[in-house]
């Protein structure tokens, strides 16, 4: 119930923490750790994969799925004159920029082209630049033919599923259509490698959606992504004449998640299910099953496809495209709800939260603000870089790539310690084994050893120096012991006053800047206050003066409460939770009350947000939780976090 209070000198501060931090040893830090919660995976605009999964489950057939997804949009027909300026045969990007790729036929050969001897079944070759446009084949590490230029040329196979080629340095195979190399066109060391084949054999290779999940799910995202494929392909429609989508990969779709997954072979040729079926001919089977099909809009007039956007899942529901990416809005990518919802949490050190952000120390990181779909508009992190106070402005996404999130749709930021340069903060203390925590400025807890079990902690600024330190109070025999740095070891001050079973008081009573300890003492409900210290293990004397104040069990403790930088009496009557608080060192009765807390909570005070007013604190023992509030009225408290357990009790200070 003892509280410590300190002003002020916010430009000892840098020092003060600095001093806490490097006087503890690591093997006593323990850094805080914040909890960021959210759900979903993706950019969450279009169908939702998991979404299509549980509409499948519950009974919905595949254009159900997509009419969930795609508002408005309807199946056409390619080639039916509804679908036209697609590209056939599709390039698909699976390297970019290389200067050598190894390959194996696997059974049947493969004939390079120019026209060389052709890899048999089991042979390992290489293409690779030799210099600057010029390209080789290789067979081990023997040259096959002459160099040719530029660097472009293909691969071809039998079109027969056990005739393919394995690219072992990107880690795939392939067995439709041909594999094609071409020179980057503004880099003549480098070549893109595509794979070059038609658009229903591209999406045999198409690995975006696990091939045991329901047969509709299947036929949405074959058709799903068919037209997404026929979208970049009408954007790609004249490929050669655009040198930019040329110098970045020469494609019409990238291998990657950039476009859609395509894995080649290793989609048709996935595992045997609990029936002996192939898993990857129920995806062939999907795309047989919807040959040709893909989803238009009058938006667009039936006479393309739309832009079929789809991604894992999301939080709860799918974004408006507008809200993530700008841009006017597609009316076939409205917000929808998602009934494959996933969720997810990361706990990381606050320290390196702060790091991520761009900031020294975090105090707190709140969404204010969110789309339709609940996923955040605005995150507003404040904290401090460079010493000054910091706040910044985050998007969902810009959240998301800072920290390396599954998607952008954050839920909650949980368990930030904040700590306001030239404010206090709740210190820990343990009477039962004289141990002290403190939270420091980097949201670690740090632990140290002063005093004996059975002493009274409390802190105060003994030696003027703007750093609050431990002092103890010995109440078997009235001694004081205070020491002047936030480490482990002995008292640097030592004196006696009061009597047995007094309660010390710590402030600053006479307004000179420095702490003095002052008593109240229980059976009389009287104050003490004494405006200096003692030394030589000697007595202190007489107080300065003396005054009654409430009533006998009441909990005392001190504060500033009006700016003036005097430390004046406060009570809590733990009979009702009324809060009496006095604006000077004088008899007389509260004059500021209410009520806060609940019966069995330890109080004390500090200022908290640094504005130079002291306000309440409370220690609930049963959960180990401090409770903050920034203004002296009835109300709940602006801060809680947990910090300790039911043997501690608390006291406040700027250490």
């Amino acid at each position: 119930m003892l509280l410590t209070k300190t002003k002020r000198r916010t430009a000892l501060l840098a020092t003060a923490l600095l001093i806490v931090i490097t006087g503890m040893t690591p093997a006593q830090a323990a850094e805080n750790q914040v909890t960021v919660t959210g759900g979903g995976w993706g950019h969450g605009i279009g169908m939702s994969q998991w979404g299509a999964k549980a509409l499948a489950d519950s009974g919905s057939n595949t254009q159900q799925i997509l009419q969930h997804f795609y508002s408005g949009a309807s199946i056409g027909t390619v080639g039916s004159g509804e679908l036209v300026g697609h590209a056939e045969p599709l390039r698909i990007g699976v390297g970019q920029n290389l200067t050598r790729f190894d390959f194996t036929a696997v059974n049947g050969a493969i004939q390079p082209s120019p026209a060389w001897s052709p890899a048999q079944p089991g042979q390992d070759w290489s293409l690779r630049v030799v210099g600057t446009g010029t390209c080789q084949f290789f067979f081990g590490e023997t040259a096959q033919g002459d160099p040719f230029t530029p660097c472009n040329g293909e691969i071809t196979w039998a079109d027969q599923p056990n005739v393919r080629v394995t690219v072992s340095n990107l880690g795939r195979t392939y067995a439709r259509g041909k594999i094609v190399f071409a020179q980057v066109p503004n880099n003549p060391d480098a070549f893109h490698l595509l794979v070059e084949l038609p658009l229903e054999q591209y999406l045999y290779g198409l690995g975006e959606m696990p091939s045991s999940w329901h047969p509709e799910a299947l036929k949405a995202q074959a058709i799903a992504g068919r037209t997404y494929a026929l979208y970049k392909a009408w954007i790609y429609r004249n490929l050669a004449d655009n040198s930019a989508r040329m110098i970045a990969c020469s494609c019409h779709l990238y291998a990657s998640t950039l476009d859609q997954a395509y894995i080649g072979w290793a989609k048709e040729d996935e595992g045997t299910n609990a029936n002996n079926n192939q898993w990857g001919d129920l995806w062939v089977a999907a795309v047989n099953a919807t040959a040709g099909q893909a989803l238009v809009h009058p938006s667009d007039g039936v006479s393309r496809a739309i832009e079929a956007y789809y991604f894992s899942s999301s939080g709860g529901a799918t974004d408006n495209n507008e809200d993530q990416w700008g841009g006017s809005p597609f009316p076939y990518l409205r917000s929808r709800p998602d009934p494959g919802a996933t969720s997810w949490s990361v706990s990381l050190p606050q320290s390196s939260l702060a790091a991520a952000l761009g900031f020294q120390t975090l105090m707190s990181a709140v969404v204010t603000e969110r789309f339709q779909s609940g996923s955040p508009k605005k995150i507003v992190v404040q904290g401090t870089a460079g010493g000054s106070p910091l706040t910044k402005t985050f998007t969902g996404n810009q959240f998301r790539i800072a920290l390396g999130l599954r998607s952008h749709f954050v839920i909650d930021i949980t368990g930030i310690l904040p700590f306001i340069p030239g404010a206090d903060r709740a210190v820990l203390h343990d009477p039962s084994t004289g141990k002290w925590r403190y939270q420091t400025a980097n949201a670690s807890t740090t632990e140290l050893y002063f005093g004996n079990p059975g002493d009274f902690g409390f802190m105060g600024d003994w030696d003027c120096d703007g750093i609050d330190t431990p002092g103890l109070y010995r109440r078997s025999d009235g001694y004081v012991y205070l020491r002047n740095s936030n480490t482990q070891g002995t008292a640097d001050i030592a004196f006696f006053f009061g009597n047995p079973g007094d309660l010390p008081l710590a402030g600053d009573f006479d307004g000179n800047g420095c702490d003095t300890v002052s008593i109240y003492r229980p059976a009389e409900g009287k104050f003490y206050v004494i405006n200096h210290l003692g030394s030589g293990d000697s007595g202190l004397g007489a107080a300065d003066y003396s005054y009654y104040f409430g009533n006998p069990g009441d909990a005392p403790f001190m504060g500033d409460w009006n700016g003036d930088g005097i430390d004046t009496p406060g009570l809590r009557r733990n009979s009702n939770g009324f809060v009496y608080l006095r604006h000077s060192n004088s008899q007389g009765v509260g004059e500021v009350e209410y009520f806060y807390g609940d019966s069995g909570d330890l109080v004390f005070s500090g200022d908290w947000d640094g504005d130079g007013d002291d306000t309440l604190g409370l220690y609930r023992p049963s959960n180990g939780t401090v409770y903050l509030r920034n203004t002296n009225t009835t109300g709940t408290a602006e801060l809680a976090y947990t910090m300790g357990g039911s043997v501690h009790k608390p006291v406040a200070g700027a250490p």
